[in-house]
């Protein structure tokens, strides 16, 4: 039986974001720090959220860790080996890099303190009831995950863009796939008709 997963976040004590927040989550941080003249850090969500990285894992890339021809960021990973690994880019992380591609560093560091405290603000701020709930890095390399599980992903492949192992960690902390509309559009995609058992 795997362990039970804390719902919560253990700097701010607020229930864990879904991967159906980010775009509210980005949304916020932006009027966020228009109105309140912060250093724009939404490129960081999104590089958390679309390469599935740990917190310190983005503050390693640099210009030469970018493949462009082959469309791929080269992750030097933390602890192991296998956390050394190749993941693929999207246009919204493409643009990301290209345009920081002649800074030094390309992502200076966002302390995680930092980064849970302002994200909080910018969450309050833009959601006064409460709904839209804060991110840590984590939450983010979560989503990255709950998301390709979601689309069928197998799971030793999604382990590899991770930098595990084995699909253990998955299945218990990253991809746990809640309940939900997404799950009943799992179940329609059964043949209708299908073979009789023999």
């Amino acid at each position: 039986m795997g362990k039970r997963i804390k719902e919560t976040c253990t700097k701010c004590g607020l229930d864990r974001p879904t991967p159906e927040n980010l775009p509210a989550l980005l949304d916020a941080w932006q009027a966020y720090t228009s109105t309140h003249g912060a250093e724009r850090k939404r490129d960081y969500l999104i590089m958390y959220a679309f390469l599935g990285l740990t917190y310190s894992e983005l503050y390693r890339i640099g210009p030469t860790d970018i493949d462009w021809d082959g469309n791929q960021v080269y992750i030097r990973g933390t602890k192991t080996d296998y956390r050394r690994r190749t993941v693929p880019m999207d246009l919204k992380v493409r643009t990301i890099l290209w345009e920081r591609k002649d800074r030094t560093p390309m992502f200076p560091t966002w302390s995680a303190s930092n980064m849970c405290r302002d994200i909080k603000k910018a969450c309050a701020y833009a959601s006064t009831d409460g709904t839209l709930k804060p991110a840590t890095a984590n939450d983010l390399r979560r989503t990255f995950a709950t998301w390709l599980a979601r689309e069928g992903v197998p799971l030793l492949n999604l382990a590899k863009l991770m930098g595990h192992s084995g699909t253990q960690m998955l299945t218990h902390v990253y991809a746990r796939v809640e309940r939900g509309k997404h799950m009943h559009e799992a179940i329609g995609k059964l043949p209708e008709h299908p073979r009789r058992l023999r």
